[in-house]
């Protein structure tokens, strides 16, 4: 398993697969050292979407894209090994040249190699166009009216609300610091001097919402 930030430069190393083969033999007498330095060719040949990733002749796997974890949070790449042996280690082989000629080959192995798009905060929240809300003047204080909910296609940190400050009218009201609820704070009653040819009264709060680094601010 890999890990990677998203937004990060291409070329990064986020991890490594080796092949081993049981039957190399020591080559200098001395138990353990194998000559089995650059045998493998390594060959992605499944989960690789839009060429993500590459990998080296040594099996280092490197993003070969900037990531977006908003496009993909996940890829499961199927990794092939095969004996240099198997092929002429002078010419030069593609993913693709191997997958074309995957059935000649007689020493393979294969894995799984999956890897995770870490969330970083590169994206700034949104309000939807409008917000309107409808409340009654005899609303009970402490009903929740309504939300102001902003957008953010970030997972991480959550979002934060707030209402600034106005008239007596739009202090009636208050914005859940989580959630973005509107809650009726106190009576309508006493801030309401109803016009004969009024059947509303238009009250507009300004409401924002910030992610840590970005904020926004719309009206409702």
């Amino acid at each position: 398993i890999g890990v990677v930030r998203e937004s990060e430069q291409t070329g990064q190393i986020i991890g490594r697969v080796n092949a081993i083969d049981i039957d190399d033999e020591p080559n200098d007498g001395l138990l353990g050292n194998r000559s089995n330095s650059r045998r493998f060719g390594y060959f992605i040949v499944e989960g690789n979407d839009d060429n993500a990733f590459s990998i080296s002749g040594d099996g280092f796997v490197r993003t070969n894209i900037v990531l977006d974890r908003e496009i993909a949070e996940y890829y499961r790449l199927r990794i092939v090994a095969t004996d240099m042996r198997a092929h002429d280690p002078s010419s030069a082989m593609s993913d693709v040249t191997f997958l074309a000629d995957e059935a000649n080959y007689q020493h393979l192995t294969q894995c799984l190699f999956e890897v995770i798009v870490v969330d970083v905060n590169d994206n700034t929240p949104v309000f939807p166009p409008k917000i309107e809300i409808s409340v009654s003047e005899d609303a009970i204080p402490g009903s929740v009216i309504g939300s102001a909910t902003a957008n953010d296609l970030d997972i991480y940190p959550a979002l934060l609300y707030d209402k600034k400050s106005g008239s007596s009218l739009e202090d009636a009201f208050e914005i859940g610091r989580f959630n973005g609820r509107i809650v009726l704070r106190r009576s309508l009653i006493q801030d309401l001097n109803w016009k004969p040819e009024e059947l509303v009264r238009p009250v507009e709060l300004s409401v924002s919402a910030s992610d840590g680094v970005n904020i926004v601010q719309t009206k409702v």
